[in-house]
């Protein structure tokens, strides 16, 4: 289907003069992917090297996550971890790596827990960070050069976490302790830096986190973390990340 949406473009000056709009129509192709059920929850899409689509999404009715892709030239949709595993696939984000394969990390509200599905040793393949310190609401997922992964996500009412994998195992860290973090999104730029914004819960003030040095995975390396406030107030929190071993963290945290 073909829909024509007219949008109006409106602009200020920036002494606050309005500036007259113009009108302009846009042309959109919208397809229907999946709709069996309701299954229009918590998505994330992401391009391949070809421009191909691969979105992630939860089905409501059957609590599943679920992954469509348009890669063989039509669209194609899975169910990539399903209600057997106690699962409900909220809160999804996905990346794809250098080799088109496929990385998501989503929310077990069963459980609680952060969990991660990949394809990229040919079949799907998870993982769950089952510990309290991970809650794992609300996570934001990216890659860096090499195609590792870094999370960020979120415990209600407590802080910021950060979850990448190691060489063989998951490392975690809390970014802004003890400041309740809100609704994160995370980026790696081409240096290896990862890029956290999120809300601090407590004040409702926008922040930043970046990382100081690049984050390469591996047990017992520093990381620092510059956090900004909204109002400019700077500070930096350093930590060594802990050493983890099949999900479970080691007691050593953040220094501010």
């Amino acid at each position: 289907m073909v829909v024509i949406v007219a949008a109006v473009a409106c602009f200020a000056s920036p002494s606050g003069t309005p500036i007259p709009a113009r009108a302009y129509a846009i042309s959109w192709t919208i397809s229907t992917i999946d709709s069996v059920g309701d299954v229009y929850g918590w998505t994330s899409l992401a391009l391949d090297s070809e421009d191909c689509v691969h979105i992630s999404y939860y089905d409501e009715t059957n609590a599943n996550l679920k992954y469509a892709t348009n890669a063989d030239g039509v669209w194609v949709t899975s169910t990539i971890d399903q209600v057997g595993s106690v699962v409900r696939g909220g809160d999804t984000s996905l990346a794809v790596d250098s080799h088109n394969r496929i990385h998501i990390s989503y929310y077990d509200s069963t459980n609680g827990d952060l969990k991660y599905a990949t394809n990229a040793g040919g079949t799907w393949t998870f993982y769950r960070i089952d510990r309290p310190e991970v809650y794992g609401s609300a996570s934001s997922l990216a890659l860096d050069s090499g195609n590792n992964v870094h999370i960020s996500c979120v415990e209600p009412g407590a802080s910021l976490k950060y979850v990448t994998n190691g060489e063989y195992d998951w490392e975690i860290s809390a970014v802004d302790d003890p400041v309740p973090g809100g609704y994160p999104s995370l980026a790696v730029d081409s240096r290896d830096m990862v890029h956290i914004s999120y809300m601090d819960a407590d004040n409702k003030d926008l922040k930043y986190a970046v990382s100081n040095e690049p984050v390469i995975p591996e047990f017992g390396q520093d990381t620092v973390f510059l956090v900004v406030t909204a109002t400019l107030v700077l500070f930096v929190a350093l930590a060594r990340r802990s050493e983890l071993r099949h999900g479970k963290q080691q007691a050593r945290g953040w220094k501010k």
